[in-house]
């Protein structure tokens, strides 16, 4: 029994380093193999989902761009119809309308049913003589149609019903409208053509499209969910029915494929795309649902990884059989070692057993260090044994008390000590309590410091107390204490200096101080001074703020300009991307910018608010809107709670937004996943105080760096600037215009669960009268033209070879401003200071002039003060200035030099040609 006891101690981990060494390699191979096997397959999982959701977003743009082109087709047919003479002249009589109907539908067999209204919704013209003579003024179609081109939704066929066959899948029909207004010679809509094209014809046409998807034995089906939720095309059991599955409003969402369990209990693979099968920017949205088997679409992953975790486990009982019998090796020497490491703890003689020759492993060494080792204690026992002797007589010599006490009783005393006591033999004081040894009023103290130094090694700091002598007189000491570990047990050590004679001195010092007040007269005088110096500072700070505006707008207006046109003239298709990527970067420093100026405008007391009415749903959704895109990418729910039953408020709705879009976008930046709900609530009526908050479920900010968020420039800590990015100006921003606003600004949160974000503001009721309606988007034209380049256009037609005096010293700017006017189809000559522009302007004739405002030389306001002095018409040519400063009072000073607008820089091609235009038109060319 002995025997086996010892050899299962000899592979029990606990007792045997190679048994532990043989697990550890073991264990690190089968932990290596799992997670190499779960790389592998996460990483298997997210290329298939992303081969899947591209193929998904590829069918539904290609579906979606058929069916659009197909229904534009029957459009582009009956606004035909509609255009015809005898149809909109109103004039012609129904039999001959209704054979112009027959025909369109016979040349077009998917148009099932045709019919032509009055302006009043009455059908005065169809097919078949079906329906004619029925009020259709409240149906979609006709409210629709009557303002402009229509496609709707499909729908059952109504009172069509009756006169229609079943389907091929023998169901009732599904009938599209198609709607266009009848326009008369003088401009009046005068009616309504409408069609209804026969549902079944778009599904053969999505049939013929995903013939691939479908074919028998294969596991990948295609539906396609109208905007109502309804399945309109995929497999015929399911045609009419909502789509109602677990998950799939995420999906959806988020267009990231995930295996869900459809009806029937079995597992797919489901992917989504959005699509617009009618054109413009109000149509609704359908769904493409692509879904694949899951065991199908992952059984190759998962058959990997099961043959990785096998092999690995193997490889690692092999390595650990190999590491058994390794260790076995290298153990025996060590284990003779270490049982001449226990004789030496027992302080036993020990003889070390003898180093092979030549032997130079870490076994020799570790034999050679112990012996060392055994030799460096035995001479460090005799040094102290020596230290010993030389730390008493330091003890006994010292100038100065010390006392030495344990469980606070003095157990120690030097000579020195016994003198401050006034006593010569120690037995007197020696087992008595210290703090006896100290006048009754310090006692309190003394015993503090007792008790900290029985808890703490720290030394204390010089305390002053009396000591009271044998003969019941006391003197004052000064103290110093600290505490060390002796034989098990904390002793403390007093070190007590006399100082009588020297408080003694201080008081009679502080008699003669005299002149304390004329002391006291020049620091304040200093201080005064100091505060004078801080205000300056930190108006030069706001002044620095508005001068690196320029500064960093001047090359960020290159970025963006050249940006632009290279995406107008692409040599390589990827140059687009980069560009993008370059306009995207630039926009951002341009919003850095702005907070550091919005920063600079209130701390200079220039930020003046608007008080208007707005309504409070139009600005929290306006909000949410701007940080949606952000949100989605991070897979982030975004919500709205508006608990304001007051429809209208007055304030300032921009700043309002802007600081509620700061603490947004503060919490998409430190939320990986969850919700972030926007609240908007009433928390005093009388006073008329609104509170909005921002909740959401990231990282969390710990209670002591709290104190610093609202602080410009500055975030939780250092490291948020490395991990998030920002510049900390968004919550000091917040935190400023909510008190404009007459509020107050604060935060909760727990790490690790999240945080909430709130503010305040007064806000008074608005007026009760309905707020003008947003803007309507016109109805989707033949040809969408960017404004930039509708207004380019229009300087091209109207002001052809218009001359254009360009004053401009940056080289990179003179090249933008060329090509921008000359894509204008404007002759430009560039002058590259102010007084070449002057000389320029003395020799030619120009029709307007660009003038930059900070030039060598002579800078742009002199420049235009000198033009304004030469001879007329010159001396009237329409300046504008092209500046990157954004304060008000460069801008009125450009107006006062004399100059007639301005072009702000990074410039915008949109608006540097409406100003072409404007002042252009305002001065024409003779």
């Amino acid at each position: 029994m002995a025997r086996l006891a010892q050899a299962l101690s000899i592979l029990s981990p606990r007792h045997s380093v190679r048994t532990r060494f043989a697990l550890f390699i073991g264990a690190s191979g089968l932990l290596l193999a799992v997670v190499v096997a779960l790389l592998v397959e996460r990483d298997q999982h997210r290329q298939l989902e992303d081969t899947i959701r591209q193929a998904t977003q590829r069918e539904a743009q290609f579906l979606g761009r058929t069916i659009s082109l197909a229904l534009q087709e029957r459009l582009l047919q009956i606004q035909q119809v509609a255009a015809l003479p005898e149809v909109s002249n109103g004039l012609s009589d129904p039999a001959r309308l209704r054979l112009t109907l027959e025909q369109a539908r016979t040349h077009h067999p998917a148009l099932t049913w045709l019919a032509i209204t009055d302006a009043h919704g009455l059908i005065t013209t169809a097919t078949g003589t079906l329906l004619e003579g029925r009020q259709v003024a409240g149906e979609t179609w006709f409210k629709q149609g009557i303002r402009g081109p229509w496609i709707g939704t499909p729908q059952a066929a109504g009172a069509l019903a009756d006169r229609l066959p079943l389907d091929s899948n023998g169901q009732p029909r599904q009938l599209l409208d198609l709607a266009v207004p009848v326009i008369d010679y003088d401009g009046q809509t005068i009616g309504v053509v409408v069609a209804k094209v026969d549902w079944q014809w778009i599904r053969e046409l999505h049939q013929a499209l995903t013939m691939d998807a479908g074919r028998p034995g294969s596991e990948q089906e295609s539906l396609l969910l109208t905007p109502s939720g309804d399945v309109t095309l995929g497999p015929t059991d399911r045609l009419g029915q909502p789509l109602r599955l677990e998950g799939l409003d995420a999906v959806i969402r988020s267009g990231r494929p995930t295996v869900l369990t459809w009806p029937g209990g079995r597992a797919y693979l489901t992917a989504s795309a959005k699509l617009q099968v009618a054109p413009g920017p109000s149509a609704p949205t359908w769904v493409l649902i692509v879904r694949q088997d899951a065991q199908q679409a992952m059984g190759a992953a998962t058959r990997l990884r099961e043959r990785m975790l096998v092999s690995g486990t193997l490889l690692s009982l092999l390595f650990m059989a190999l590491s058994w019998l390794l260790a076995n090796h290298i153990s025996r020497p060590l284990r003779r070692l270490a049982d001449t490491a226990v004789s030496m703890r027992h302080g036993d003689a020990v003889e070390f057993p003898p180093v092979p020759p030549g032997a130079t492993d870490e076994i020799a060494d570790l034999g050679t260090a112990l012996r060392d080792m055994d030799a460096a204690m035995r001479s460090q026992m005799e040094q102290q044994r020596q230290a010993a002797h030389r730390y008493l007589a330091l003890f006994e010599t010292s100038p100065n008390g010390i006392f030495v006490t344990m469980e606070g009783h003095l157990t120690l005393i030097n000579h020195a000590g016994l003198h401050l006591c006034g006593v010569t033999d120690p037995s007197d004081v020696l087992g008595t309590a210290v703090t006896e040894r100290f006048h009754p009023d310090d006692r309190a103290l003394i015993q503090s410091l007792l008790d900290r130094l029985g808890r703490e090694d720290t030394p204390s700091t010089a305390e002053q107390a009396r000591l009271v002598r044998r003969d019941g007189s006391t003197i004052d000491v000064e103290l110093i204490a600290w505490s060390f570990e002796d034989q098990g047990h904390r002793a403390i050590h007093l070190l007590l200096q006399d100082i009588t004679d020297r408080k003694r001195a201080r008081q009679e010092l502080e008699h003669h101080r005299d002149h304390l007040e004329e002391l006291i007269a020049e620091r304040t005088l200093e201080l005064r001074q100091a505060r004078d110096k801080a205000e300056a500072a930190n108006e030069a700070k706001s002044a620095f703020l508005a001068n690196m505006s320029h500064e960093i707008r001047t090359p960020m207006n290159a970025i963006i300009g050249m940006t632009y046109l290279v995406r107008r003239k692409p040599d390589d298709p990827a140059n687009a991307q980069r560009l993008q990527s370059v306009s995207e970067a630039a926009q951002h420093l341009l919003e850095i910018i702005n907070d550091i100026l919005d920063l600079s405008k209130i701390e200079s007391g220039m930020l003046t608010l608007e008080h208007i009415d707005f309504a409070v749903a139009d600005v929290l959704q306006r909000s949410c809107d701007l940080i949606a895109p952000k949100a989605r990418d991070k897979g982030l729910r975004l919500l709205i709670d508006n608990a304001i039953d007051t429809p209208h408020l007055k304030g300032d709705p921009t700043r309002l937004a802007q600081a509620i879009i700061n603490l947004l976008s503060n919490a998409v930046k430190f939320t990986d996943r969850g919700t972030i709900t926007l609240r908007a609530s009433v928390q005093d009526r009388d006073q008329h105080i609104v509170r909005f908050e921002v909740r959401d479920t990231g990282v969390g900010i710990p209670q002591e760096q709290m104190a610093h968020l609202f602080k410009p420039f500055e975030q939780g800590d250092s490291s948020t600037t490395r991990r998030f990015g920002g510049t900390g100006l968004g919550l000091a921003i917040t935190r400023n215009l909510a008190e404009r606003m007459g509020g107050t600004i604060g935060v909760t949160s727990e790490p690790g669960v999240g945080s909430l974000f709130w503010f305040t503001a007064r806000l008074l009721p608005g007026e009760q009268t309905a707020l003008p309606p947003p803007e309507q988007a016109p109805a989707a034209a033949a040809e969408v033209i960017a404004p930039e380049m509708a207004a380019e256009q229009r300087l091209r037609q109207r002001h052809p070879g218009a001359r254009v005096l360009l004053a401009e010293d940056n080289a990179i700017n003179q090249i933008l401003a060329t090509e921008l006017l000359n894509m204008a189809g404007l002759d430009v000559t560039v002058a590259s200071t102010g007084k070449e522009a002057v000389a320029c302007l003395r020799e030619q004739a120009f029709d307007i002039v660009l003038m930059d405002v900070h030039m060598p030389e002579m800078d742009g306001m002199e420049a235009t003060r000198q033009i304004r002095q030469l001879p007329s018409p010159r001396a009237r040519i329409p300046i504008l200035a092209m500046t990157a400063s954004v304060l008000r009072g460069e801008q009125e000073a450009c107006l006062n030099a004399g100059m007639n607008g301005h072009v702000p820089k990074p410039i915008d091609p949109l608006s540097l040609y409406e100003a072409l235009n404007h002042w252009l038109d305002a001065s024409p060319r003779p």
